[in-house]
């Protein structure tokens, strides 16, 4: 890992920290992030200030379309932290998403309706349980 990203990972597992999150979170969170870095740093980005929308885009894309259920918006969730501190401690222009247009994790009326438990009765999920579960993600 190249100085750049361990820098910024140092901070991202201190800032974690000192937010008192929960170690799993903190695993979660860091192991996302290691994943998106190892990424980054096979496409030749040298540390954070080199990422680009495309290259996020695309990274996210990939990642979103190997993924099933709430996995998407759990990535999505660990990125943004990191990205949104980032920010905040180099004083750069990036915004974490949505606030730039970096791509979210959107969850189809029918993918809910697979991520429902089984109900008693036959039948569709009532629409209120949809809506509940879409503000979820």
């Amino acid at each position: 890992m190249t100085k750049p990203w361990t820098d910024a990972m140092f901070g991202f597992k201190l800032a974690l920290q000192t937010e008192h999150r929960s170690e799993s979170t903190i695993t979660n969170r860091m192991c996302s992030t290691r994943i998106m870095v190892k990424h980054a740093i096979d496409a030749g980005l040298d540390g954070p200030a080199d990422v680009d929308y495309p290259w996020l885009a695309r990274y996210l894309s990939e990642q979103y379309a190997s993924r099933q259920r709430s996995r998407p918006a759990n990535l999505y969730a660990d990125l943004r932290c990191f990205w949104h501190r980032y920010s905040g401690e180099f004083g750069t222009g990036r915004k974490p998403p949505p606030a730039t247009g970096w791509p979210t994790p959107q969850t189809s009326a029918a993918a809910l309706r697979g991520a429902l438990p089984k109900p008693r009765h036959e039948g569709p999920p009532d629409d209120a349980a949809l809506v509940h579960l879409s503000r979820l993600v």
